[in-house]
């Protein structure tokens, strides 16, 4: 059996040498971020010294060099993660071997990837990140072999196979930026986005099905974007016509015409964005027009206690100032990583990828920057059935204030579960109005 590693109140690893403690919705919830080239790829054996035992291999698969949708800051976390829990005992005594692939945004790198996984005998893929989830889920599937704690499901191999466990709420937060709407009083709240077709009409589903929770009136009006707008003027001029509030799942990359041509029309309506995508360095460019704006996420603050451990990490290894670690991917990653962790303790006997597979899809997270009690053993059933995994439905605010983004009511979360029906939604599961 293996043994626990020392853990504080909260849940989380403690600091012994370095002190405290969908369909393509994923494209929708996770930003692009700064490059880092230790972070392309590679086998990366993580600090084991004092450690004894054959390492526990584990790989994490993201796109650190892509165009399309790179996420570094992925790979980074993993491979920090792997650094601290060595210097902090390992995993019952045993070294974490972290082993990060960069899939370039390229699904033949992505098979490639997730090959060499099961080459390599890891226990698990963990955290990952990809675009092309079709083709390394058969590849997992095959080989028995978990995809574990990633954010965001993206392809239908994601959102049903029986390797993937998912960690994070991405259908939740469409829901939730409608219900906090609601609540704060929007009376005419228009939702803006990109035109992404099937996407586009889901999350505008969710949206409706947040505010008809709440008793609100639906949305005023659905303005689409086109994908390859470069000016957003006419939209904008549309979306600020008679309403007062704005749900806008709009990607970073094109926040800056959508927030440009909303500075130039005087708009002062609310706007309701998601973790990942309205970002501080979003909010710092236009401070202005970003001031109040309610950020909905699926992974408490960095600022929370929950990441005490992850800020340690920054600090002590020091990353590339340019990742973005306040953001769903290494949130995520992270998260994850603990959740592995977590699972791996519970196992009694030998440890594998069947054995972990096992472990994993009866385990109930306890990780507390995600929803408490996230069981991975009782699939969702709603939405037609179509997204087996999306098992977290818990979400969470955070609101920018001048220029900053300030975690809503200490990071408490709330269950989407019936806004994402349309059904009313509980007392206990309704955030307040305000700040």
């Amino acid at each position: 059996m293996f043994g626990k590693t020392q853990r504080n109140r909260s849940g989380r690893l403690s600091r012994l040498t370095i002190g405290v403690t969908m369909v393509a919705a994923a494209s929708m919830v996770l930003a692009g971020c700064g490059s880092d080239s230790e972070s392309s790829g590679g086998d990366r054996p993580s600090a084991s010294s004092n450690l004894t035992g054959e390492p526990i291999k584990v790989m994490t698969i993201a796109s650190g060099t892509g165009q399309l949708d790179p996420h570094p800051e992925i790979l980074k976390t993993a491979e920090m993660y792997g650094d601290w829990i060595n210097e902090n005992g390992g995993i019952g005594g045993r070294p974490l071997e972290v082993i990060t692939c960069d899939n370039a945004d390229d699904p033949n790198k992505d098979a490639a990837c997730a090959r060499k996984a099961v080459d390599e005998g890891v226990v698990a893929t963990v955290g990952s990140y990809t675009l092309n989830g079709e083709s390394v889920i058969p590849v997992l599937e095959q080989a028995n072999t978990s995809s574990f704690g990633i954010c965001c499901a993206i392809v239908a191999s994601e959102l049903d196979s029986p390797v993937v466990q998912q960690l994070g709420a991405g259908l939740a937060m469409q829901s939730g930026m409608g219900v906090k709407a609601a609540a704060d009083g929007c009376k005419n709240t228009v939702w803006i986005g990109s035109d992404a077709g099937d996407t586009t009409d889901l999350q505008v589903k969710l949206a409706e099905g947040g505010l008809k929770s709440m008793g609100a009136a639906p949305l005023k009006e659905v303005v689409r974007i086109p994908l390859k707008a470069q000016d957003y003027s006419a939209q904008v001029t549309q979306a600020l016509d008679g309403s007062d509030c704005l749900i806008s799942p709009i990607p970073e990359a094109s926040l800056a015409p959508f927030l440009s041509a909303f500075a130039s029309q005087g708009g002062d309506q609310r706007i309701y964005g998601l973790q990942g995508l309205l970002t501080e360095n979003v909010a710092k460019q236009f401070s202005q027009q970003t001031d109040g704006a309610v950020v909905t996420g699926m992974y408490q603050d960095l600022s929370t206690p929950a990441y005490a451990d992850l800020r340690a990490a920054i600090k002590q290894y020091k990353p590339d100032s340019d990742l973005v670690f306040n953001s769903i991917g290494a949130l995520g990653a992270w998260a994850a990583y603990d959740e592995f962790t977590s699972v791996v303790e519970g196992i009694t006997g030998p440890l594998d990828h069947n054995t972990f597979l096992a472990a994993a899809q009866k385990h109930v997270s306890t990780f507390p920057g995600v929803a408490p009690g996230v069981d991975f053993a009782k699939s969702y059933d709603g939405l037609g059935g179509a997204f087996k995994n999306q098992v977290n439905r818990s979400i969470t605010y955070s609101v920018i204030k001048d220029g900053k983004i300030t975690p809503f009511a200490d990071g408490a979360f709330y269950d989407m579960t019936a806004p994402m029906a349309g059904t009313p939604i509980p007392a206990a599961s309704t955030p307040p109005k305000g700040d």
